[in-house]
C-alpha cells in the first residue's frame, strides 16, 4: 500500500505532461486547415477526455501538495517536537 501511495502522485505528474501533448497532436492540427478542423474536433470524444483528464490531474497534484504539506507538519510537530503557536490572547 505504501509504494501505491509514493507513486501515485509520479503517474499523475506524467499524465498531466503527456495529455498536452496529446491533445495538440490529435485536436488541434497544424496550419489553416487545422485551424478550421479544431472548430469540429472540439466537442469529439477524445478531445474532450484529453481535456478532462488534464482538469482532474490538475486537481490531483494540488491535493497531493496539500497532503504531502499535512504529512510534513504532522512529522514535524510529532517527531521533531516543533511547536505550533497557541494563539490564544
Amino acid at each position: 500500500m505504501k509504494r501505491i501511495i509514493a507513486l501515485g502522485p509520479f503517474v499523475w505528474l506524467i499524465i498531466h505532461y503527456a495529455v498536452p501533448w496529446g491533445y495538440v497532436k490529435f485536436c488541434t492540427p497544424p496550419g489553416f486547415i487545422g485551424f478550421l478542423e479544431s472548430i469540429l474536433l472540439i466537442n469529439a470524444p477524445h478531445c474532450e477526455a484529453l481535456r478532462y483528464t488534464l482538469s482532474l490531474s490538475s486537481y490531483n497534484i494540488k491535493c497531493m501538495w496539500i497532503v504531502w504539506g499535512a504529512t510534513i507538519l504532522g512529522y514535524l510537530t510529532n517527531n521533531l517536537s516543533v511547536k505550533i503557536p497557541d494563539n490564544k490572547t
